[in-house]
This record gives structure tokens, C-alpha cells and sequence, in this order.
């Protein structure tokens, strides 16, 4: 099962979430001034999708400093933890 992405991504203007399906989308889906107004958003949105469909979904966030830090996921893991 694929899972859907929401990336919280720097931005010209402060920041914007781009939605894809694991590999990062070209586009901005929408812009935000803060960065934790991104965040909440892309939350929001993996969530509701995650209800609507009950597919596997996730936020994934870029830090000011360009690097990949914590993120989220909703659904189910594929891979189940042992131990």
C-alpha cells in the first residue's frame, strides 16, 4: 500500500506545503508565513485523508537549516515492530 505525503517545505516567501506520494512534488499546494502554520495544515490534511480512505499517510517537515527532521504517519505501519 503506498502511503501519502504532505511535505512542510522552506519557501521564497517562508513556507509551503507540497503534497505527494512519497517522492517529493514539484509544486506548492499552498504557502504559509509560519512555519508552524504549515505544519498544523499538512497535519490537518494527513489526518482527514487518512479517515477518508484509511490508507497510510504522513507529514514529513524540513528544518530551516534544509535537513529532514521528525514528521508524522497515520494508518497503519506496514512493518510491525518486534520486541
Amino acid at each position: 500500500m503506498e502511503r501519502k505525503y504532505w511535505y512542510v517545505v522552506m519557501h521564497i516567501n517562508g513556507w509551503a506545503v507540497r503534497e505527494g506520494d512519497g517522492i517529493l512534488a514539484a509544486g506548492a499546494a499552498r504557502q504559509f508565513r509560519m512555519q508552524e502554520e504549515a505544519l498544523e495544515y499538512a497535519r490537518f490534511q494527513a489526518r482527514a485523508a487518512n479517515r477518508a480512505t484509511g490508507g497510510l499517510t504522513g507529514v514529513r517537515i524540513q528544518g530551516s537549516d534544509a535537513r529532514w527532521r521528525e514528521g508524522w504517519s497515520y494508518g497503519l505501519d506496514p512493518v510491525s515492530a518486534s520486541g
